[in-house]
């Protein structure tokens, strides 16, 4: 392995954990161990594993696992995260690329500028760039000119990987480090998106040749960044956020709002990430009120309509909505993304008719995110009457997309609400009328309940043998409830005789003698002996056939 070639990928995501982890006085401990030249022995273990050696007061072996960091250990008796893990981490850096003092100088927050040009950035501001980050009490307005001036064109460096993105995402987190831990969360989220907005514009650079793996590179890379975003979003505690953090969560939101709407997004969904914030912030129901005003602002201005089309009440806009066909809205991304999140708002509240009724004005690829989502909670709060609502219209969404990824989602609905709700057969009504694309999952589902003559009947209907399916579910079906395979053997001999040749005959001899053990089983052989005889009679100028019954043991 290049080792070296290894460490480039496994060091930024190592950074990034370190970050979040390491306290800053055991990063400045393991500095003074790399600089003293106590770490050696540095190499990869693996694709996500650097090992290294620690030479303290005695010699203590590092493992660091950029993957699940919480498996990282050190054989020390301090028993947490170290000092000596640093010093493997800088020392690593410094073999990949002399870097350990620009990655110490990110970690602890100090003043560096990676990946960048600075006559392009001088010359895209009003004047030099600010030396300094802006400082805790400047407004999200002023960070977000300085991270535009000092980051704002590092996305030109990833025609190829998103790797320069990790040290600027590390450089901006550092920079907020010693702030309280309630601000610091809605900095590093911003810090998130920033990134992530310069991976959008980096995707824009490649061609159309390799667009699609380079689509997957920079999805999978960016994993771990909206992962975090998510933890921190759980973090939050919007009710107690004080004036300065209420400015940032404002901020925040009107640069999702406006992402979203932009409908520039190729890599990433930007309603995605506002659902996710939203949804936290559902717990102060002065913001929902707050929120449902500006949805309903940016609505009428993509529209374009006076302020007289929205009702006062809960959902925004009700016009004949409820009992109206689906008319999808073919207006700009702006529209879509307010009505959306009007239908999200909604949802949060209780009011899913309302929520419904938005939704089947927007793009099914648009609206599925939260119709499937709320569908779910619905299913796990046994709300039976407003689930039928949420699965009426998604079965009515069905009918483009029964063949693509959007239908095993909804046949999981219908599976868990039958098996929560087994008295309505509605659910199972969905599944059926989605055949022949739901047949895997109702087989299974009928199996799994113990439903075994429905089985039996699908497969029959389906025209599927026995020698087809999987033989533990065949197992399964015999032990329990013989009787309902005779159908499907008797039909499987019929099948293979009908192929005219000797191969087709000798798989119909090996169903008969399945046949027979059912026929056994149900204390039937006499049926058995009538069944094979008429069987005889019936196709008795077939030679070949004849021959093999009497190889087969089957007429005696």
């Amino acid at each position: 392995m290049d080792t070296t070639t290894g460490m480039s990928a496994l060091l930024p995501m190592l950074e990034e954990q370190l970050m979040d982890e390491l306290p800053s006085v055991m990063i400045e401990r393991g500095w003074n161990y790399f600089r003293k030249e106590k770490a050696s022995g540095i190499r990869l273990a693996g694709d996500h594993t650097l090992e290294g050696i620690v030479r303290g007061s005695d010699l203590y072996a590092v493992t660091l696992d950029a993957q699940k960091f919480t498996r990282s250990v050190c054989t020390c008796p301090y028993g947490g995260y170290c000092k000596h893990m640093a010093a493997v981490f800088f020392a690593a850096y410094e073999l990949e690329e002399n870097g350990a003092q620009e990655a110490y100088e990110r970690l602890m927050g100090l003043e560096f500028k990676p990946y960048i040009d600075l006559r392009q950035t001088a010359a895209a501001s009003d004047g030099p760039p600010q030396a300094m980050p802006p400082g805790l009490d400047a407004a999200p307005e002023e960070w977000e000119r300085w991270m535009s001036e000092r980051y704002g064109e590092t996305w030109r460096q990833c025609r190829h990987s998103l790797h320069a993105l990790q040290p600027v995402l590390s450089a901006l987190k550092g920079s907020a480090k010693m702030w309280p831990k309630s601000s610091q969360r809605l900095h590093w989220m911003n810090a998130i998106l920033f990134v992530l907005m310069q991976a959008e514009k980096a995707i824009t650079t490649v061609d159309a040749f390799s667009r699609y793996y380079q689509e997957m590179s920079f999805t999978r890379m960016a994993e771990p960044w909206i992962e975090h975003y998510e933890t921190l979003i759980r973090e939050l505690e919007p009710e107690a956020m004080n004036e300065r953090e209420r400015g940032w969560r404002d901020w925040t939101c009107e640069l999702l709002h406006d992402q979203a709407s932009s409908g520039a997004g190729q890599l990433f969904r930007w309603d995605y990430f506002y659902f996710t914030f939203a949804d936290k912030l559902d717990e102060d129901r002065r913001w929902r009120v707050r929120e449902r005003k500006e949805l309903e602002r940016r609505l009428r201005n993509a529209r374009g309509s006076e302020p007289a089309d929205a009702s006062p009440g809960n959902g925004a806009y009700k016009e004949d909505k409820r009992t109206a066909a689906p008319t999808p809205v073919k207006e700009d991304s702006g529209t879509i993304f307010a009505l959306a999140a009007l239908a999200r708002l909604d949802a949060s509240e209780g009011n899913d008719a309302d929520a419904i009724a938005n939704l089947r004005r927007v793009p099914f690829e648009n609206a599925s995110l939260l119709a499937f989502k709320y569908a779910n909670i619905r299913t796990g709060e046994n709300e039976w009457g407003k689930l039928e609502g949420w699965m009426e219209y998604l079965f009515g969404e069905m009918g483009e997309y029964r063949n693509s990824s959007l239908l095993q989602p909804f046949l999981l609905l219908c599976r868990n609400a039958d098996l929560r709700q087994p008295d309505n057969p509605s659910w199972q009504t969905y599944m059926i009328r989605l055949l022949p694309f739901a047949y895997g999952e109702l087989a299974d589902h009928w199996l799994d309940r113990g439903r075994y003559t429905e089985w039996a009947d699908l497969q029959l209907t389906m025209g599927i043998r026995p020698d087809e399916l999987d033989n533990q579910d065949i197992r399964i079906v015999a032990k329990s409830a013989p009787a309902v395979l005779v159908p499907l053997y008797h039909h499987a001999v019929e099948e293979w005789i009908s192929t005219r040749n000797r191969q087709g005959y000798r798989m119909a001899v090996k169903q008969l003698k399945k046949l027979e053990k059912l026929y056994k089983a149900d204390k039937k052989s006499d049926r058995f002996e009538h069944y094979t005889a008429r069987l005889a009679r019936k196709y008795q100028r077939m030679r070949a056939l004849q021959e093999e019954l009497w190889k087969g043991n089957i007429l005696k």
